[in-house]
């Protein structure tokens, strides 16, 4: 696994020095042992974030998505939601036994957010989703919608590659502690 990190934090060095910048990177964790947060702290740098160019702009993209949210197994309305600051950390849901698990940090080359989702009799799926813009209360990607909401997040990824995560309804998940 040590292996697997360098490369990573070697592939992301070549990208971020050719200028290069993919919007998401796909993971399968095989043997779980993995955690993001660790990642992480070896990769962190105080010279945070880079100017990007936020694609699709911020006035769109939050337009046309949808307006039900998946809490555990009952659907509720995203209207609901009290918005809040942008925090990372991890957030954790279950849903019908189901393991979603995200986990939003900063790296010398800007935001990152890392979706582990483990469904029961399957391996651990991973997504990594890079070159992410902020605002005050949201974090986005051409392939990620991300609102701060109280106590958590709301999540939605566009394609998820994952026939089990809904691109019709946002997850919210609880932030861990």
């Amino acid at each position: 696994m040590i292996i697997f990190r360098h490369i990573f934090i070697l592939a992301i060095s070549a990208l971020t020095i050719v200028g290069c910048r993919a919007e998401t990177e796909s993971i399968i964790d095989r043997d779980g042992d993995d955690h993001p947060a660790t990642l992480a702290k070896e990769i962190e740098n105080p010279q945070l974030h880079k100017n990007i160019n936020c694609l699709p702009p911020l006035d769109s993209a939050f337009d046309n998505l949808p307006a039900e949210v998946l809490v555990g197994t009952d659907v509720d309305v995203i209207g609901r939601f009290t918005s809040a600051a942008f925090t990372p950390g991890t957030y954790y849901a279950e849903n019908g036994g189901a393991e979603l698990s995200v986990t939003v940090f900063e790296t010398e080359s800007g935001l990152v957010a890392q979706r582990d989702y483990l469904e029961p009799g399957s391996a651990k799926n991973a997504k990594i989703y890079t070159d992410l813009c902020k605002k005050e209360d949201a974090l986005y990607g051409k392939y990620l919608r991300v609102k701060f909401v109280k106590d958590g997040l709301l999540w939605l990824e566009l394609e998820p590659d994952n026939d089990f995560i809904p691109t019709d309804v946002w997850f919210y998940l609880e932030r861990s502690n």
